[in-house]
């Protein structure tokens, strides 16, 4: 069949030649037949994890040999499903990103540090033989009830570097997802290495791993995400549920979502998101949802937010750092906390005082207020400035006035306290007086002791040497956070202590 003079023989099916093969011709022969492999390979692919798909989803196979999949319905059961998605939901992500089949795309570390727009990939589950049963609602209660998991609001990711003061057990975040007045959001990355099981149930893909990457348990309920942020590339795999994305990308963040930071993505979905969509072009994230059984990728130094509409469940790995220059795409918001993270190298004290001057005033002249995400730097700013004290205390103030208007036990609140322990923190390190840093946690503890602040300013107390107020800071501690037995194990050495004193 590869000859330029047809086989006599057509009924056979062996290679009838009459004369010896041109190397060119030789080539061709063989270039055909590793694309017939190649093709043999992904269709065998294609019905096996077909396959093990079905027996995951206990029924028959949710996707085809091209790469398409129902993803219509969820994965892991139990998980409560609110209503269809509105108007101002956005298109599927699947209709607005090039989709990917994860038997096609298996691509190095390298190049997804590389890929420069969002992507929908397929069938992971199915492809990495997922223990998708494991995920079910009643099974994680069962088998992991009683692990403790990290626990956020949406702002801390975009304000905080993900800091949370917050653990508890599974079981009881399972139980509060629909609570109202808070929308926990878990985003643990100890649990796949808690335990074989939990490592096993859904191993990163092969042609999907990111260098230094870490893999993170996802739990929400509705109105539960992140504000923006952006991070090195990243993998988030729905089981259960559907999730609404915004992004922008790097270079393009707009100064209005700056001073909205602080709030919930809920709350910049309706304060300013449709601001943003009458506004240029460029000013507008994309918007989409992702449902079930899809996994999104989120390229390098992308800001990208989110928000749930359901209940979810999912797994995600992302590597830290990013791996770009995010100036080099525009001087945003995300560009000055790149620069500012990059001068610990500085040695002059006065070219490093300068260059902390200007991000804050530039970071604060784009949202209008305090920049709360560069709390973190105030440390170094009051060691090389005069300034930096000054500026330390006018964000003292505005977080305090955050806290007094937050609601008791809101989500809000939980955000001041910890905005305010990060400030404590940098009070600390400045001068090393215990005194000051109780001053700013002690409203927050009392407030709302949800937020975890009352166990380090136990802890405070009893560098102070006071170990009543710190059997009393731990009392509403555990109150709360029960399930935390090394606080139980302070509260009894606690209240020793304050019985001789």
């Amino acid at each position: 069949a590869y000859t330029d003079k047809p086989a006599p023989n057509r009924e056979s099916h062996s290679l009838q030649v009459d004369r010896p093969w041109s190397l060119s011709e030789m080539g061709r022969a063989c270039s055909a037949a590793m694309r017939f492999c190649r093709m043999v390979h992904v269709v065998l692919h294609c019905a096996a994890a077909d396959s093990t798909r079905g027996e995951a989803a206990g029924g028959d196979g949710l996707c085809k040999v091209d790469g398409s999949c129902n993803t219509d319905k969820s994965l892991a059961t139990g998980w409560a499903e609110a209503e269809a998605p509105r108007p101002h939901d956005g298109q599927r992500c699947r209709d607005v990103f090039e989709v990917l089949d994860v038997r096609l795309a298996r691509s190095s570390s390298e190049d997804w540090k590389l890929r420069e727009q969002p992507a929908v990939l397929l069938g992971v589950p199915a492809y990495a033989s997922w223990d998708v049963a494991m995920f079910d609602k009643q099974t994680l209660n069962t088998k992991f009830g009683k692990m403790r998991v990290k626990v956020f609001s949406s702002a801390q990711a975009a304000l905080l570097a993900g800091f949370t003061a917050r653990m508890h057990a599974l079981s009881e975040v399972l139980d509060g997802l629909q609570t109202s007045g808070q929308a926990p959001y878990v985003f643990d990355a100890h649990f796949f290495n808690s335990s074989r099981a939990a490592r096993d149930a859904a191993g990163v893909p092969d042609g999907l791993s990111l260098d230094k990457g870490i893999q993170i348990l996802t739990i929400g309920g509705p109105r539960a995400g992140t504000q923006f942020h952006a991070h090195g590339p990243a993998f988030l795999t729905l089981l259960a549920g559907r999730k609404r994305w915004h992004f922008h990308a790097p270079g393009r963040f707009p100064n209005r979502s700056v001073g909205a930071l602080h709030l919930s993505t809920a709350s910049w979905e309706t304060a300013v998101l449709p601001e943003l969509a009458e506004g240029p072009a460029e000013w507008a994230p994309t918007t989409c949802w992702q449902a079930a059984d899809e996994t999104l990728f989120v390229p390098d130094s992308w800001p990208h937010a989110t928000s749930n509409l359901d209940e979810t469940v999912g797994v995600a790995w992302q590597q830290q750092s990013a791996s770009r220059r995010t100036c080099d795409f525009g001087e945003d918001y995300m560009c000055i906390q790149s620069q500012l993270a990059s001068l610990s190298h500085e040695r002059d004290a006065a070219k490093l005082a300068e260059a902390l001057r200007s991000s804050f005033h530039a970071a604060e002249e784009m949202g209008g207020m305090p920049a709360l995400g560069l709390i973190p730097f105030l440390a170094l700013y009051q060691e090389v400035s005069p300034e930096g004290i000054t500026t330390f205390n006018r964000y003292k103030a505005f977080v305090r006035s955050l806290l007094k208007k937050a609601e008791p036990r809101s989500d809000a609140a939980i955000l001041a306290a910890a905005l305010a322990k990060a400030l404590a923190d940098v009070a600390f390190r400045a001068r090393r007086d215990a005194n000051e840093a109780i001053e700013m946690l002690r409203p927050a503890a009392k407030k709302v002791p949800e937020s975890g602040i009352c166990l380090p300013l136990a802890q405070l107390h009893v560098k102070n040497g006071s170990w009543k107020d710190a059997y009393k800071e731990l009392e509403r501690h555990v109150a709360v956070f029960h399930d935390d037995p090394q606080a139980v194990k302070m509260l009894n050495q606690a209240r020793e202590m304050a019985e001789r004193q």
